[in-house]
Formats: structure tokens, sequence, C-alpha cells
């Protein structure tokens, strides 16, 4: 366990520290590249759909390439909704992997909607699909409080609840969203906008909330921390 545990950690860890270091470089040479983007992409529709393709006329060629430059403008809200799929994604996986590692040692554990003896793992874990169920779990039975964290639930979840949407709904708010971040000030059909402030404290908090749960964890089987330092 212990070993599965500082592995899966590590490349959590590095992984979303990389992810949001390159969102940081990438949104800083933006202006460099945007130009050159543009242009690539006019060279690229003329070439693949050229005005004499049945399927494209010669006025949509036009509107398309005219219409390039807004579509590049749209790069640092990719950037920003990518980097935040990604990094939930690693984080949903890490709390994932690190419960298998601790029900193969704690079969004992008693998870909701299984039965106390006699489920397999894979049941249990299923049974531990929900994002919000799994971070439960560590609450209770494993006895972990986020109270003395550098991280809030809220963020974590609205971070999630955003994730869904942008894969889902391609960043527009439904009423699932509403009901379960109520918090915001979303409303059903707005697009998801991600400011650089929320992306700061999104990555923020999920980087630390696995930093924060690996040190827990590690206190509480006698576990040799992996250093981030």
């Amino acid at each position: 366990m212990q070993i599965t545990i500082r592995c899966k950690f590590a490349e959590f860890f590095l992984e979303t520290t990389a992810i949001a270091l390159w969102r940081q470089e990438f949104l800083k040479a933006l202006p460099e590249i945007y130009e050159r983007v543009c242009e690539d992409s006019k060279n690229l529709i003329r070439e693949h759909f050229a005005p004499e393709s049945v399927a494209f006329s010669p006025e949509y060629m036009r509107w398309a390439v005219e219409r390039m430059p807004d579509f590049a403008r749209t790069f640092p809200r990719l950037v920003n909704e990518f980097t935040l799929v990604r990094a939930i994604t690693l984080f949903e996986v890490f709390l994932t992997e690190t419960l298998r590692a601790i029900l193969l040692h704690r079969p004992d554990l008693p998870v909701e909607g299984c039965k106390k003896n006699g489920c397999a793992l894979d049941d249990k874990l299923n049974a531990l699909t929900r994002f919000d169920d799994k971070l439960i779990f560590f609450q209770d039975p494993l006895g972990i409080s986020f109270k003395d964290s550098e991280f809030t639930l809220e963020c974590l979840q609205e971070a999630h609840q955003i994730r869904h949407v942008l894969v889902h709904r391609n960043g527009i708010v439904d009423v699932r969203f509403t009901q379960n971040a109520p918090w915001t000030n979303y409303q059903e059909g707005d697009r998801i906008s991600l400011s650089n402030n929320f992306m700061y404290k999104a990555l923020h908090s999920i980087n630390m909330a696995g930093t924060y749960l690996h040190k827990k964890l590690a206190e509480k089987y006698n576990l040799i921390p992996f250093s981030n330092h």
C-alpha cells in the first residue's frame, strides 16, 4: 500500500504542477503566436476546403477565413478549460487509486451500499463513484478532517461541477450545476467563464488537496511521506 499511494501521489503532484506551469507559459506566449496561428489556420482552410469543393461555397470560405481571428481569441478560454478538466481528472484518478490501495489493505472498512463482508473490491469502488462520495469516505470512516487544510471543499466541488459542464455541456450551465453548486452566481443557460483568479484558486486547491490527503494518510498508516520539496 505504501508504494502504491506514494507513487500515485507523485504522479498526481508532478502532472498537476506541470499543467499549471504549461498554462502559465502558454498564456504568456500567446500574443507572439496569435498572428501566426491565424495565418496558418487560414492557409489550412484554403488548402483543404478549396472553393470548388461541393461542400463549401466561396461565400462560406470567405466567411470562415474572416472569422478565424475571432476563433483565435478564444484560445485563452480553451487553455483554461483544458487545464481545469485535466487537473480535476488527475485528482479524481488519484482519489480512486488511493482508495483502491486502502481498501485492499483494509477490507474491513465499511462502504455504504456494500455488504459488510463478502463485497468485492470493484463493487466497493463502484459504490464510491461520485466525487463527493470519495471525499466523504476520507472523512468517515477514515477519519481525515479537512478543517485545518489549505483548501475548501466548496472550491473542489465547484471545480468538479464545472468540469462536468465543460465535458458534457460544452460549457453551458444546466439545472444540475445550479443544484449541485448553489453558492455560485451561475444561472441555467450561462456559459462558464474561468477567470485567472478562479483558475489560481482551483489549481491551488486541487494540488493542496492531494498533498494534504497524502500527508494525513502517511500519518495514519505510518507511511514514508513523499516530499514535494
